[in-house]
Formats: structure tokens, sequence, C-alpha cells
């Protein structure tokens, strides 16, 4: 029976070899470079007339889009991140079952529970790699708005403090991640069929990711009109469901990112956080990647025991 190293090595390699894999890469970079080019374009925006404390100024864009900010606030799109995780997630599993070639594989002697446990290990691995390439083409765009804005580049800000803080952010998004990629997993287990399961996990994902909005909608109007009858919104109270607004994977993922603090402009910031801070949810991070781990582990254990049950030969 082959080993555990050496299964991972032939599941992690057949995943490089798929264009699908490279495709999703080129996207990625692409929306980052998009949202790159947004802030660069704000910079030259004219101040608006109205000042608020939640306006966002050109100055504040200038800022975001120069080095170190570019990593700061551009920030590597965590959505669509997981989006394509379940994407490649669910095609390539789902295609085992499709194409027969899992029976194949489980006929060699692979046990079920070890296979799967592999070939999730393998995802995450690639997931890793996305992340550290979009770390990269993050810093080479924000080299390329740096040297159009400031005529120069100022390389104070490399230090080993630095380095640290992107690290662990980079491991914060990482973890974030595999929640997704374990769903895609069991539905891909479960569905045996790779159309089916992408659209079941993503309209998954997509009601978690609308309820967040629509949750967020709520407490923003709550909050606005909390303001307004010159109320303390920390001492109103949020009720049953503000807490389970918490609950929400996204409400957690976006904590856990931004290690529970608001971003600093308020127009790039998650709305979620600002609220959550004015109105006191609970948004500890080591709670928040608590239940994000928790969910992740469930969906990763029924995936085990689902591959058991099924009758691959159909």
């Amino acid at each position: 029976m082959p080993s555990p190293l050496r299964l991972f090595r032939a599941e992690a390699i057949k995943l490089l070899r798929l264009r699908l894999t490279w495709v999703l890469l080129v996207l990625l970079i692409v929306i980052q470079a998009l949202r790159v080019n947004n802030i660069y374009g704000h910079a030259f925006d004219e101040p608006p007339g109205e000042i608020t404390p939640a306006t966002v100024l050109p100055e504040d864009y200038w800022q975001a889009a120069i080095l170190p900010g570019v990593f700061e606030r551009a920030r590597l799109s965590y959505d669509w991140l997981s989006i394509f995780a379940i994407l490649l997630t669910a095609m390539t599993l789902g295609q085992e079952f499709t194409w027969g070639t899992m029976r194949t594989i489980l006929a060699r002697g692979t046990g079920r529970m070890r296979l799967l446990m592999i070939r999730f290990a393998a995802l995450v691995a690639v997931i890793a790699c996305y992340l550290a390439v979009l770390w990269l083409a993050c810093g080479i765009l924000g080299l390329l708005t740096t040297q159009s804005l400031e005529g120069g580049i100022n390389w104070s800000f490399l230090s080993g403090e630095f380095l640290a803080k992107e690290i662990a952010a980079l491991a914060r998004t990482w973890v974030t991640i595999w929640p997704s990629v374990a769903l895609a997993l069991l539905i891909a287990v479960w569905t045996r069929n790779p159309g089916l399961s992408l659209s079941l996990v993503e309209l998954a994902y997509g009601f978690d990711f609308l309820l967040a909005t629509f949750s967020g909608g709520l407490l923003g109007i709550y909050l606005a009109y909390v303001v307004e009858a010159g109320l303390d919104p920390g001492e109103t109270g949020i009720g049953i469901w503000g807490i389970l607004v918490t609950l929400i994977p996204h409400y957690n993922i976006t904590s856990v990112i931004h290690w529970g603090q608001p971003g600093k402009i308020a127009e790039l910031a998650n709305s979620t956080l600002f609220m959550a801070e004015v109105l006191d949810l609970p948004r500890d991070p080591w709670r928040c990647l608590g239940l994000l781990l928790g969910y992740g582990l469930v969906a990763l254990v029924l995936a085990v025991w689902t591959f058991q049950r099924k009758d691959v030969t159909l």
C-alpha cells in the first residue's frame, strides 16, 4: 500500500496538471488586479463637497494604493478564493465518480477514509499555493501603483515585523478557506456529480453570503434608527437575532481575517465589523475561529462517513 506522503504527492501533482487549476489561478490574479486598479483610480477623484465620518477621501485611496498600504487595504479576495476552491473541489472529485476512476483508485487497495483525507490535504495545499501567488501578485501590482503615484519606491517598510504580519494574514485567510473545501467535499461525495455538486455547494455558499449581506443591512438600518433617536447603540441590546447573526460563517470569516478589528477605511472595510463594534456583537476572533473550524470539521466527518457508505460502482 502506498505511503500517505506518496499518495499526497500523487494527488497534488494530479491537481497541478489540470488546466482548471491554472485557469482559476489566472482569474484570481485578474480579479486582484481589478481591485487594486479600482483603488488606484479613486486616488485621482475630486474630494467630495460634504465630508462625513464615513467619507473616503482620495488621499485615503492614495495611501491604500501604495506600498505597504496595498497589502493592508486591497487584501486578498477571500470570497472569490472560496468560490474557486469550491469549484476546483466539486469538479475534480465529481469527475472521479463520473468517469469511474474512483473505482480504479479504490481497487488498488487505498482505504476510503485515507483517500478522502489525502485528497482534502492536497486541495488545501493547492489553495495555500494560490494564496502565496496572489500575495506576490498583490506586491507586484503595488509596485506599479506606487511607482505611478509616488514616482519612486521607499523600501523601508520591508522588515521582519512586516513579513510576520503578512504571513499571519495569509494563514488566517487560508484557515477561513478550508471549511469551504470541506463543505464542497461533502456535497461532491454525496451527489457524485460535478454539475449537481457545484450547484448545491455554490447555492449553500451564496445563501450564506446573501444572509450575511441582508443581516448586515438590517443591522445598519437598526443602527441608523438608534443613532437618530439619540440612544447609545451599545446599551440598546440586540436580542437573540443579533446573536444568531454572529453564527453566520461570513461574519466569522470577516472577524478572523481582520482579527476582530474593523478596517481603517469605512468604504473599503466590511461594514459588518463596524456595526459589530458599535452594537457590541460578540466578535472575539478566537470564538469566530473556533466556530469556523467546527463547521469545517463537521463537514469533513460527514464527508468521510458518506464516502464510507456510498456505492461508488454506480
